[in-house]
């Protein structure tokens, strides 16, 4: 709508030299003692073309004399070397021709480019019809404070007017909103795409100034949403929407109509009637292209006076009218704030900074999503990558398993690579679904979460695209699939590709001479899948900690629903989020003690504390041999007063409170851990990876015995399938085989997979949102495995046990199991600060857990005992031994004589003695264990310090598995 007119003035210049300051540019233009330039900015051109000059405004206190002839259509030039020479004598610049406008088309820079600030934003203003890109937005006091205050106020944003011929009369124009819609993406796309190929993520917010402005903007965003392969990268770039006095259900346009209806721009004034086809059009499709963007709604709470006709001029001195109801100017959306301004429509933009004004508010919610919008668009444009890599891979993949269901049909309905290829295929599939679907992408979303784990799923693909990356030029030419892919450069959905995946290919295909060599190879396959099971490993682990951190369901109903997604079946998510529900749950886990008793059997015991018994349920006939851990609890270990006459019987009731605390918490992990393995015990026709994701490394708990006779609980534990219990074969754990086997026994590549393996396990259970708190290798129990890894042709191709040889005389491998799990708990409930002076647990301990504890425990503390087994394997020598060593090779004192002594001794093992048994990568993984990996920062999951873990160990290990 038309601005009232001011006494200020204010004009644009261009192509301004880069020598020029604000107080130069003021001085362009000679001033008479009654004209005063009040206001001024100057910003580096966004022209790619224009990079060494400025774009500058100067507000006047009046119109200069030396520019009235300057129509407020038109642009002129002025010289600004000699103009400049009369009033800074200081600047040398070149002759150079500036351009002069007060119109202000297209896009105009009002404050400075933040460049290198990783929360840059860009803020662009879009004014009503009829109104002016400049003055719409000016105070009375000849403030704009799109330029004067709110890049003060929020230096990371860069602010911007665009303009657009607008005049209701006498202008000619016959252009309607999809005109004004297609040259204004234009110039956004041209503004986004400044900074490429660089980092920054040119994220967006719009302020919409009233009526036609945000029309403009709405429809640009259906129609970009429409267009994903043009306007993709530049939809995703916008975080927020600012509407200020915006129709979006049409207004009062009587006095408008009545004003043009001479005019060709009466076409113009009728889409802004409520009702009107342009309104209900956008009304139905703009809100499905918002749904994650922030709006603010700004809506005027004052009449405003009407156009009228008076002296054959039209001006507002009419009679006041409600011109944009609330509920028009409202979406009434989800993700809208709305916000009353204490004005009419015509003044609706026009703030100053003054104490009440409603800047203040609106710059705290614009400042808000500033804060946010960085981080928010590289998400999105990382999901956005990991679509395109994903849509290769799979292509890929598919290719692949065509052309080897085509070739080597027999071998391959043989072995085990058919279904291994397509659980992988299934897999990816879904994860496709799983990136693009509004409800699961949000677990990436959740600004909780680090944006490093976008970044990590984004390279994960990128490497399983080149692992198929030896059949692109084949699939170039016979696969249309990956041909579309490549072409179009747009990402497609692998969930819809479920029904059309390739069975059949082109008989050129075989004629190819590509097709001779060693492409289809069974080592060439077998090597393909173990890279694609790798990547794919990665994936789900990277999924484990990000729906740690953004999953939480406030009913059973909903948290059912989330798992019965074919999604989140397929992708092993629902065994994931199941753990962690169980864990999380206030009202799980005490389980009652069985009924029953345990009977001795003549079995070899595997440690001290772990026993293979025979257990008689009551009532049941039939008995059953598990594994029985036991945990022994002493009420004497709170000690009496030894004071002479001191009252003993006053101390009887800590000893029973001590009984009161520990019980409930024995039956509250008998019954967690009953709980996630009754969900985890079964194949179910698992992939191997699935069944490594859905085994946490821990005996499956049947439940336990009370024995208070004894002072012990009996956990009860099921036989691994893997374990025979007629063979010969010991059961031992990681320390006994490390202090009775010789470190040349057992090669790199063992040490590697055992550590891996271990870290892994570990990695599960934190997974989980648990730790395990008493990691030591005397905790690690091995398990025989007796199958092996076999190639293409045979039954299996990937074993993720251990391979070891310590004594024994055929090659077996192996699978650690952790036990040890008295004092585990969920990781945020309450830790046990009780002095423990146990000297051989205190060597796996971290120095504040030791003796009596000065934190509380997290996941740190366990990664700190991760580091010291992982320097056991590489030494192949336990702590203890260590210690004792250590103890007597020490000409003065003890070198373990306080926690801090501890910590440096193993830190200058893992500097000295670990790089030459097992290369540097693996000694600075044990460093960053027990050193510390440096996160400053964590949510209350501690996900960035999971992912850490694995990028920094467990990745190490993984490569170090293929020495």
């Amino acid at each position: 709508m038309a601005s009232p007119e001011l006494p200020f003035c204010t004009y644009r210049f261009h192509n301004v030299p880069k020598e020029v300051d604000k107080t130069a540019l003021k001085a362009i233009v000679p001033l008479h003692t009654d004209e005063k330039a009040v206001y001024a900015s100057l910003a580096p051109d966004y022209e790619i073309s224009r990079q060494d000059c400025q774009v500058g405004t100067v507000t006047w206190s009046t119109t200069p004399s030396k520019l009235k002839d300057l129509a407020s259509e038109a642009s002129g030039t002025l010289k600004v070397a000699s103009d400049l020479a009369k009033s800074r004598i200081d600047i040398e610049v070149p002759m150079q021709e500036v351009a002069i406008d007060s119109h202000f088309r297209g896009l105009t820079p009002l404050s400075a480019d933040p460049v290198g600030d990783e929360q840059a934003v860009d803020i662009v203003a879009v004014t009503g019809v009829g109104g002016r890109p400049f003055m719409s937005w000016q105070h009375e006091s000849g403030a704009m404070w799109l330029r004067d205050f709110l890049p003060r106020d929020i230096p990371a944003a860069q602010t911007f007017t665009y303009g657009y011929p607008s005049k209701l009369q006498r202008s000619g124009s016959r252009a309607l909103l999809f005109d004004y819609t297609s040259a204004f993406l234009h110039e956004l796309r041209r503004l986004n795409s400044r900074h490429l190929p660089t980092v920054r993520n040119d994220s967006s917010t719009f302020l919409e100034r009233v009526t036609y402005g945000g029309l403009i903007i709405k429809q640009a965003i259906v129609e970009a949403a429409a267009k994903p392969e043009e306007y993709g990268r530049l939809l995703k770039c916008v975080y927020s929407i600012v509407f200020i006095g915006v129709p979006h259900r049409g207004m009062n346009t009587a006095a408008l109509e009545e004003m043009t209806a001479s005019e060709p721009t009466k076409d113009l004034i009728a889409e802004l009637r409520e009702g009107s086809t342009l309104i209900s059009l956008l009304a139905e499709k703009f809100p499905n292209s918002i749904a994650d963007m922030r709006i603010l709604t700004c809506y005027e709470l004052l009449e405003t006076p009407t156009m009228k006709r008076t002296n054959g001029n039209w001006k507002r001195t009419g009679a006041p009218e409600m011109m944009v109801s609330k509920q028009s100017a409202c979406l009434y959306l989800t993700n809208e704030t709305r916000l009353p301004i204490h004005a009419n429509h015509s003044m609706i933009a026009k703030l100053s900074d003054k104490r009440g004004s409603e800047y203040h508010s609106i710059q705290e919610h614009i400042a808000s999503y500033v804060d946010k919008a960085s981080t928010a668009i590289q998400r999105r444009l990382l999901k956005g990558r990991c679509g395109m890599a994903l849509a290769e891979a799979y292509t890929l993949a598919d290719f692949v398993y065509a052309i080897v269901c085509m070739v080597k049909k027999q071998v391959f309905e043989e072995s085990s690579f058919k279904k291994q290829m397509g659980d992988e295929l299934t897999f990816l599939e879904a994860f496709g679904g799983f990136l693009v679907d509004d409800e699961l992408g949000k677990i990436l979303d959740d600004p909780t979460l680090s944006a490093k784990y976008p970044q990590r799923i984004c390279e994960t693909l990128e490497r399983l695209k080149t692992t198929f990356s030896s059949f692109a030029s084949l699939a170039m030419r016979y696969h249309e699939p990956y041909q579309e892919v490549i072409q179009h450069g747009c990402s497609i959905n692998p969930s819809v590709l479920k029904e059309e995946r390739t069975t059949a290919l082109s008989q050129k295909l075989l004629q190819d001479p590509e097709m001779s060599g060693t492409l289809l190879m069974e080592e060439s396959l077998d090597a393909i899948l173990q890279q694609c099971q790798k990547s794919t490993r990665r994936l789900r682990a990277t999924m484990s900690f990000a729906t740690l951190c953004s999953i939480r369901f406030s009913t059973q109903t909903e948290f059912e629903r989330f798992q019965a997604r074919r999604e989140i079946q397929q992708t092993d998510l629902a065994t994931i989020v199941n753990r962690q529900h169980l864990v999380r749950s206030t009202s799980q886990h005490e389980q009652q003690p069985l009924q029953g008793w345990l009977e001795h059997v003549k079995i070899r015991n595997i440690t001290s504390d772990l026993k293979i018994k025979k257990f008689h349920r009551e009532g049941d006939t039939h008995a059953e041999m598990v594994i029985v851990e036991y945990r022994s609890y002493n009420p004497r270990s709170i000690p009496l007063s030894r004071t002479p006459g001191h009252d003993h019987r006053t101390e009887v009731p800590a000893r029973i409170q001590y009984l009161n605390n520990i019980k409930p918490r024995m039956r509250k992990l008998a019954g967690l851990l009953h709980d996630l393995s009754s969900k985890d015990s079964h194949d179910d026709g698992q992939s191997p990876e699935s069944l490594a994701l859905r085994r946490l490394n821990f005996f499956d708990c049947i439940g336990f015995l009370e024995q208070e006779d004894r002072c012990r609980f009996a956990f009860l534990f099921r036989i691994p399938r893997e374990l025979s219990l007629e063979s010969e074969t010991k059961i031992n754990s990681l320390s006994t085989y490390i202090e009775n086997s010789n470190s040349s026994q057992i090669q790199l590549e063992q040490r590697f997979s055992l550590a891996y393996d271990f870290c892994r396990a570990v990695s599960n259970i934190h997974a989980c949102g648990w730790v395990q708190k008493s990691i030591r290798s005397s905790n690690i129990i091995l398990i025989p495995n007796h199958s092996s890894s076999k190639s293409m042709s045979n039954s299996n191709i990937i074993d993720n046990t251990t391979q070891l040889l310590p004594g024994e005389k055929e090659k077996k491998t192996y699978r650690p199991y952790l036990k040890g799990f008295e004092f585990s708990r969920p990781d945020k409930s309450n830790s046990s600060s009780s002095v423990d002076l146990d000297r051989q647990k205190n060597l796996y301990r971290h120095p504040s857990r030791q003796g009596a504890p000065t934190e509380y425990f997290t996941k740190e503390h366990d990664l700190y005992a991760v580091g010291v087994v992982m320097l056991e394997i590489g030494i192949w020598e336990t702590v203890s031994t260590i210690y004792t060593s250590a103890c007597r090779d020490a000409r003065q004192g003890n070198p373990f004589s306080d926690a801090e002594k501890v910590q440096s001794h193993l830190m200058s093992l893992a500097e000295t003695r670990l790089p030459i048994l097992m290369g540097t990568k693996y000694a600075q993984a044990v460093r960053k264990c027990i050193g510390g990996f440096g996160i400053q920062q964590d949510d209350k999951e501690q996900t960035r310090l999971g992912l850490a873990f694995q990028q920094e160990v467990l990745d190490l290990l993984e490569a170090g598995l293929v020495l």
